[in-house]
């Protein structure tokens, strides 16, 4: 028996400008006009929804006028869509939550009920 956990983006269709944002802030755009000069490819709206996305899972901050973004981030884009394999046996349906936290937390993450606002967890068991 195996257990496969799967993350995905709670807000699929936001995925590709909230990573663009995180890969922006990384490489020092970090103010409004940087961030939207340095990412044409997306409205103002778009990139606004995913800042907001941000904040809320507590992924961003602004201190004294310059956005910067969680370290968790980077653990967050390697976590998408790529299956972790546990040798767990048949986990029943109210165990599954402590299961996915226990994972994120070992991970590493220091914000995971931040990761769990951002993403969301498919757990298979197979036999």
């Amino acid at each position: 028996m195996k257990t496969e956990i799967t993350f995905q983006w709670r807000k699929r269709n936001l995925k590709e400008s909230i990573l663009a944002v995180c890969y922006a802030v990384r490489l020092g755009y970090t103010s409004r006009d940087q961030l939207l000069s340095a990412l044409p490819q997306f409205s103002k709206s778009r990139i606004l929804l995913s800042l907001d996305a941000l904040f809320s899972a507590n992924m961003a901050d602004v201190n004294m006028g310059v956005l910067s973004i969680n370290s968790d981030m980077i653990i967050v884009e390697e976590l998408i869509d790529k299956p972790i394999e546990l040798p767990v046996l048949v986990i029943e349906d109210k165990d599954k939550l402590k299961l996915v936290r226990s994972v994120i937390i070992n991970l590493g993450f220091n914000n995971p009920a931040g990761v769990e606002t951002l993403l969301k967890a498919r757990v298979n068991c197979y036999g």
